[in-house]
């Protein structure tokens, strides 16, 4: 962001000067240049991190369109073990947006929301977005979970700066549907991301 607003103050005193003897100030081009700084400022690079479910995510029809990369992602774990996990993984300064899966296998209960924001912004030094999966409940060790219980707990994820990303169709029957790609679920999570991440 600083290299940015160092770009476009640079372009204003070079442009200024240059043009401030010429009674043809052409504001066509000024126009045309700031369009250019400001798609430039606003492309997301943007990394899927998380639990068991990032494979199903990458796994389902539309992933490959869109624009997001897939990183580490490990089955079982919860928030305190991606904080963890997140301690051995290399500080990349080309990611400027996360999205995470993540809450499931805290079965919706705790709140390290704050600490995984702070790991993270460690690991990704320029994030501008974060965003937060809705997980699923009906299986498992969610079995008996609400979507209250869930409001609850990505609650505190907005509140320290995460985007949720609502997934309704997040009821499962089974573990195995839990885990099988190109499900309601999964494919609802497809669209979404493909509106977020334009």
């Amino acid at each position: 962001m600083k290299n940015t607003l160092t770009k476009i103050l640079f372009f204003l005193l070079s442009f200024f000067s240059f043009n401030s003897c010429s009674k043809d100030f052409d504001w066509d081009v000024v126009r045309a240049d700031f369009s250019t700084i400001e798609k430039t400022r606003f492309v997301l690079k943007p990394i899927l991190i998380g639990d068991s479910k990032v494979g199903g995510i990458k796994s389902t029809k539309g992933f490959n369109k869109l624009n997001l990369q897939v990183g580490f992602f490990k089955p079982g774990i919860n928030t305190e073990q991606l904080i963890n996990l997140l301690d051995n993984i290399s500080v990349d300064s080309t990611i400027n947006c996360v999205v995470v899966s993540i809450g499931t296998n805290d079965g919706y209960k705790g709140d390290k929301s704050k600490l995984l924001k702070g790991k993270l912004f460690e690991v990704y030094p320029n994030l501008v977005k974060l965003f937060v999966i809705r997980g699923s409940i009906g299986w498992g060790s969610v079995k008996n979970k609400s979507t209250k219980d869930q409001d609850s707990f990505y609650s505190k994820f907005q509140l320290n700066g995460f985007e949720l990303i609502k997934i309704n169709n997040c009821v499962i029957p089974s573990d195995k549907l839990a885990h099988t790609p190109n499900t309601p679920y999964y494919q609802e999570i497809i669209t979404k991301l493909s509106k977020i991440l334009k």
